[in-house]
């Protein structure tokens, strides 16, 4: 089958979860015999925005895939490709990744919902499936566009190597909470995350990141008035963070909203215990909430919840061993890969596409 998938950023990012499943995606999809094209914000390079739009529309001409695959909300190119596809008959799916929850769509309330009036609701009807991450973000679409045609498949994680380190926590005296997350201090709750800092002067909080464009000023406010318990680092890639997150004692993501954080599948997947708040534990599904702890909006009620974690050893334990024997089996590329196949396939066919080929032109 020959696929296309369009993640167009304004700008290549390596802490980009949405560009890192692509990227994962990808490389199990060529694995298994597909050819694959990624038009992404390193393939646009500098190019300004009407240039990079012809070029979108050549490519997509040009190659017409089987199926197009595009990642994200509020990008003019992947609208112009949505287009193309539309205008040449080519099936494409669309995977909002969190950009259509309720939260986010308040922030710059406005011009998102001008935004979405014109160019993301024709989008979500005209495709041929929306994949959703988990059954809370299949609600935020069908709020928008209630004929759409939805389904359900989360995201993947690479192949874990064989020399990742097994996870022991820190055994220092101050124990270490982890947050692995873009310097977004509304999106990510990192104001939270400070608050539970000031709650919880016993614990050592660590913020691996960097600033974002959303309010990078709000960003350095909360930096500069951090707790001396927490510190905010650059971010950690490959076997750093394996390391990093063998020797966490916690891992913590107070988000408002999330799509299916990779970082938080990460630290599961490590077997890390973590804190998280109510709306990212939905992301999970009911399976994956009960093998994290959910924590309401309440500092006083997060810091108890956090101190009674920390003092029951067995529970850590258990959800250590439970939360990552189920995070490697739901986020594994191939069953992934084979759940999109089977996706792209009832796409092809509810658009009556023509049949696959082997090779791309």
């Amino acid at each position: 089958m020959r696929i296309v998938h369009v993640d167009l950023a304004t700008s290549p990012s390596p802490l980009d979860g949405i560009g890192a499943v692509v990227t994962t995606l990808a490389h199990a999809q060529r694995k298994a015999g597909h050819s694959v094209a990624v038009l992404d914000a390193a393939w646009r390079g500098g190019a300004p925005l009407p240039i990079a739009a012809v070029r979108v529309i050549r490519v997509l001409a040009r190659l017409r895939p089987d199926i197009a695959h595009f990642h994200s909300v509020y990008r003019p190119l992947n609208a112009v490709g949505a287009m193309t596809c539309r205008l040449t008959r080519t099936p494409f799916v669309l995977s909002p990744h969190s950009g259509l929850a309720p939260a986010g769509r308040a922030r710059d309330r406005w011009r998102k919902a001008v935004w979405i009036r014109l160019f993301e609701r024709p989008a979500l009807r005209a495709a041929a499936r929306v994949v959703c991450l988990s059954a809370v973000e299949e609600q935020d679409v069908r709020a928008i566009a209630p004929r759409a045609r939805t389904t359900i498949v989360r995201n993947p994680l690479p192949d874990a190597p064989d020399h990742a380190p097994r996870h022991t926590g820190s055994r220092a005296l101050t124990p270490i909470a982890v947050t692995l997350a873009r310097f977004d201090v509304y999106q990510k709750g990192l104001d939270r995350v400070a608050a539970l800092a000031h709650a919880l002067p016993e614990l050592r909080f660590e913020v691996h990141g960097e600033l974002d464009h959303n309010d990078p000023d709000q960003a350095r406010r909360l930096i500069a008035d951090a707790p001396r318990n927490l510190r905010f680092l650059p971010p950690v890639f490959g076997d750093d963070k394996r390391r990093l997150l063998a020797r966490a004692d916690l891992y913590v993501q107070l988000s408002r909203w999330e799509g299916q954080s990779i970082a938080l599948l990460e630290a599961m997947t490590a077997g890390v215990p973590c804190v998280v708040s109510e709306p990212v534990a939905r992301t999970l599904g009911p399976v994956g909430h009960d093998l994290v702890v959910a924590v309401p909006d309440d500092p006083a009620a997060q810091a108890r919840a956090v101190r009674g974690l920390m003092a029951a050893r067995e529970r850590r334990i258990r959800l250590s061993r439970q939360s990552a024997a189920w995070a490697r089996e739901a986020t594994d590329p191939a069953a992934i890969r084979e759940r999109l196949d089977a996706v792209y396939t009832a796409a092809r066919r509810a658009r009556g596409a023509r049949p696959a080929t082997e090779e791309a032109t």
